[in-house]
């Protein structure tokens, strides 16, 4: 039976980057990325360099080893499941701006 109490959307966040973020795990909701403009990449799975507990299940490291990096132009949109070391890149000169919708994974 569904929780009417329950909410499938955690936030929504528009961001501005002009550079290279931490790496990033969230260990209890997903993600969807919706890139509104510009251009960059997105280093997606592999193994978190230096990760750290900077909040409640939110992990930030250095870098990721391994992983998929799928370059990203507006229009694209890319999924992250939870637990997915996951990390964003901007080259010198350029930017994008993308929202983030965080997902709390339903039963």
């Amino acid at each position: 039976m569904h929780n009417a109490g329950a909410r499938l959307i955690a936030s929504a966040n528009v961001i501005f980057r002009t550079g290279p973020s931490q790496s990033e795990i969230h260990q209890k909701q997903g993600e969807i990325i919706f890139i509104r403009e510009g251009e960059g990449a997105i280093l997606v799975g592999g193994k978190m360099v230096g990760g750290k507990l900077e909040r409640a299940d939110e992990i930030r490291g250095d870098s990721i080893d391994g992983g998929t990096r799928y370059n990203v132009a507006s229009g694209d949109t890319l999924y992250i499941p939870v637990n997915t070391p996951h990390q964003f890149f901007v080259d010198s000169g350029k930017h994008f701006a993308i929202t983030i919708v965080k997902l709390n994974p339903q039963p």
